[in-house]
């Protein structure tokens, strides 16, 4: 896995200099998407994304809050930890609190309900049908599934 040494030591040299990171300077390095990917590549990204962590994400913190959750969503669906959900779900909730960030919001919506909480599942959904604009397309059919799922459970 060549995960980098060079990004190792930068990190590490860094933490002892600087508080800041631009996370787009990153972000070529990150290649989780929809689908389930192989567990090497998860723990890659959830290496670069846990070493980034404790600095000041001072560009590109929508991404970088989206795409830590999303490694953690990945972890979650291959490995059913439930403390992986917990995290992806924490790093949504500061996405959509810091940006008002739709596709967080959304993740919200679909991940309150594995957790259990069905009535954060439709709140989630709800503000997002009330928030996403028109011109973008939404998933009904994944909408009747999370009501379906918690009617009665809310």
């Amino acid at each position: 896995m060549k995960i980098s040494f060079s990004l190792f030591l930068f990190i590490t040299i860094s933490s002892n200099s600087f508080s800041q990171v631009d996370y787009l300077d990153f972000k070529e390095q990150y290649s989780l998407s929809c689908g389930v990917p192989d567990s090497a590549v998860i723990v890659k990204n959830q290496i670069l994304m846990d070493s980034l962590q404790p600095f000041e994400i001072t560009n590109g913190g929508m991404e970088y809050l989206y795409d830590y959750g999303w490694v953690y969503n990945m972890r979650y669906i291959k490995w059913k930890n439930m403390d992986d959900l917990r995290i992806a779900v924490s790093s949504f909730e500061a996405g959509w609190k810091q940006y008002q960030d739709l596709t967080a919001l959304w993740n919200l919506g679909t991940l309150y309900r594995p957790l259990g909480d069905c009535k954060k599942a439709l709140t989630y959904t709800e503000l997002y049908l009330e928030k996403v604009p028109d011109s973008v397309g939404v998933d009904y059919k994944q909408i009747y599934y999370r009501y379906k799922y918690c009617r009665g459970k809310e």
